[in-house]
């Protein structure tokens, strides 16, 4: 009993133990997931930056320290310590982002707060870091260089003229800041190399990068620059006007990626890099609340880059190098390792990495006994993926077999020069060996070794006579061939003449609209039987217009002329009085129909129709007769 009543206290312990683990086990994942969070949280990034870095004695300027992340808490007033400026006053502002990326949403919030600072008197001053404190943790930070320089006669006039307008508008902003103006230091184009001391044929890349601080509404890229000396390869151009926020000595600017290329210098000796050319439409505010925005067109060019491009070293005359100048591996295949004589395999040399592998020479390959390698061809494959230039090249040689036996390709050592390390690196591709069976057909191979001759069976194929080619039918004895020799012919002449009348069509005025004119009076008389069909009054709307129309392009007459015109351009043609007579009288008809409230049942549609359509016949045939006068009040529409 005593051992029951101990073994149901050790369980009970036991299970308690347990339950206590298991809660210290969850409170320790908690607090890990917790830190792992953290840890991966968007880091909080603080800077700061100035609307411009060189102002006037007296002149007010602007003072921006930004904090920016996802997690941003409890921030802390900024101290400005030991600053050289006048501080006028400061206000904060807030902004909120979303971005969703593979269903993911991310939320990150921007603080900015700005100074109103006033310059005193001249030279170079430093904004100290400014400390400023987020989530309990410190940040600083960097320092600001500001150039005070004299204070111009416009500028000061500018000062007086804003103070006066500020006294008297009623709209004007109590803020100490003046009217900004498009500077030089507002926008600008720069260009920038990744070194510019190098090695002949050593890749550079050249990035040529927008700045700007005004609203930008087209961007279109220069005439392309010629760069004398160098070997370019284009990496990447936007195709879109995508800006980034980066701040460059001080200032806050919006930045674009305009274009970025590689360049290999060909020749020893110092090139420059020429300027990029970028016309840009910037937007100008607005001045007053009267004012309204304004586009001014801007070119802008990238700054020149020297480079200075040393020799390569020298190296030994018994090494394969092939002028790759990087960073780079090399690969061999054989399409297969047994053959026989007469037949040819492919050997693949594999050159890929970073640099110029699209301008390497041809590897030697060293004399083998029983295989012949023919010239190579090359393929060049580029790594689109990569922000370098980088890719392969395969040089494909064509080997044929003239000899029986196992035939060893030796290693093959290629060479090239790395310009990190400064030296010659090689690598050493491994051998191969081919089993070569000898065929049952004879190969006798020629003394240069150029080609084979096989022959099959016997030394001379004699050349077989078929009695059958005396009847044989020759294609120029056929029907076919004298219907093509008479259509051919003809077709020219039409195509000729066909020429000639759309050039005529386009040329002259009178046959274009005279031509024209039927084919508008058959649209418009379509239109209008299918509202006859209906008893329908646009019947009478579709007759005129058509009527009008054709009338206009057969007399050479303006659209919408005026029925007076018409009937004194047919008079001058001759037109049978009765057929004019007839034209007025339908014509009357159909505009007493149109402004009367008449029911339409009360005209006869079918009859009129009829009258119009010989109205029509009749005009065509007299019009064809008579010689179409210019009228030189005719306008081309």
């Amino acid at each position: 009993m005593e051992k029951n009543c101990s073994k149901a206290i050790y369980r009970e312990r036991y299970r308690g133990k347990k339950e206590s683990l298991k809660k210290h086990y969850i409170f320790l994942y908690l607090f890990l997931l917790t830190i792992v969070i953290n840890i991966f949280a968007q880091e909080i990034v603080v800077e700061s930056f100035v609307d411009r870095g060189s102002v006037g004695e007296g002149e007010v300027f602007r003072f921006n320290v930004e904090i920016r992340g996802q997690d941003i808490g409890n921030i802390a007033t900024p101290e400005l310590r030991d600053m050289p400026f006048t501080v006028l006053g400061s206000s904060r502002s807030t902004s909120t982002s979303i971005s969703i990326v593979n269903m993911r949403q991310t939320t990150t919030r921007t603080e900015r707060i700005t100074y109103n600072l006033q310059a005193g008197e001249r030279g170079t001053f430093q904004i100290p870091p400014v400390l400023v404190t987020v989530n309990n943790t410190p940040y600083y930070t960097r320092p600001i260089n500001i150039t005070v320089v004299e204070a111009s006669a416009s500028q000061q006039q500018q000062q007086q003229q804003q103070q006066r307008t500020q006294q008297q508008s009623p709209f004007a902003q109590r803020s100490g800041t003046q009217t900004e103006q498009l500077q030089g230091s507002d926008i600008f184009f720069r260009a920038t190399a990744d070194k510019t001391t190098v090695y002949r044929n050593e890749m550079i890349i050249v990035h040529y990068k927008l700045y700007t601080q005004a609203q930008l509404q087209n961007i279109n890229l220069g005439t392309e620059p010629a760069f004398t000396g160098f070997w370019r390869e284009d990496l990447y151009q936007a195709n879109r006007i995508q800006m980034q926020r980066e701040v460059y000595e001080g200032r806050q600017y919006n930045t674009l990626l305009i274009r970025s290329i590689a360049l290999f210098p060909s020749r020893d000796g110092t090139y420059s890099i020429p300027s990029f050319d970028l016309n840009l439409d910037v937007v100008v505010p607005a001045r007053s609340f009267w004012d309204f925005n304004q586009t001014r067109s801007v070119r802008v060019s990238s700054n020149p880059i020297e480079i200075r491009v040393n020799p390569l070293p020298a190296i030994e005359a018994e090494r394969n190098f092939i002028g790759a100048v990087g960073r780079f591996d090399v690969s061999s295949r054989l399409s297969a390792n047994e053959g026989e004589t007469g037949n040819s395999l492919t050997y693949r040399l594999v050159l890929s990495g970073v640099g110029n592998f699209n301008q390497t020479l041809t590897p030697r390959i060293p004399e083998v006994p029983g295989l012949r390698f023919l010239t190579p061809e090359i393929e060049d494959v580029r790594d689109q993926s990569s922000t370098q230039f980088s890719g392969r090249r395969t040089f494909i040689f064509p080997v044929i077999l003239q000899d029986s036996g196992v035939i060893n390709i030796p290693e093959i050592e290629i060479s090239w020069f790395d310009p990190a390390s400064r030296r010659y690196q090689s690598r050493t591709v491994q051998s191969e060996t081919i089993n070569v069976r000898a065929s049952e057909q004879q190969v006798i191979a020629t003394p240069g070794g150029q080609q084979t001759i096989r022959v099959v069976g016997q030394d001379i194929q004699f050349i077989e006579t078929n009695p059958s080619m005396r009847n044989h039918k020759f294609f120029y004895q056929s029907i076919i061939f004298w219907i093509i020799f008479i259509i051919f012919p003809l077709s020219l002449a039409i195509h000729y003449y066909y020429i000639l009348d759309v050039r005529k069509l386009n040329n002259d005025l009178i046959y274009s609209r005279n031509r024209r004119a039927s084919a508008a009076i058959r649209k418009y008389l379509k239109e209008a039987n299918v509202y006859a069909k209906n008893n329908s009054i646009e019947f009478y709307d579709s007759a005129y217009i058509g009527l009008n129309h054709f009338l206009t392009d057969k007399l050479n007459l303006s659209r919408g002329a005026e029925e007076k015109m018409i009937y004194d351009s047919l008079h001058e043609r001759e037109i049978k009085e009765s057929l004019i007579n007839d034209l007025q009288s339908i014509l009357q008809k159909i505009n007493f129909v149109k402004f009367s409230n008449a029911n339409i049942d009360s005209f006869n549609i079918k009859e009129d129709i009829g009258v119009i359509n010989n109205i029509i016949q009749s005009l065509m045939t007299e019009l064809n007769k008579k010689k179409i006068i210019p009228k030189k009040s005719a306008s081309r529409r």
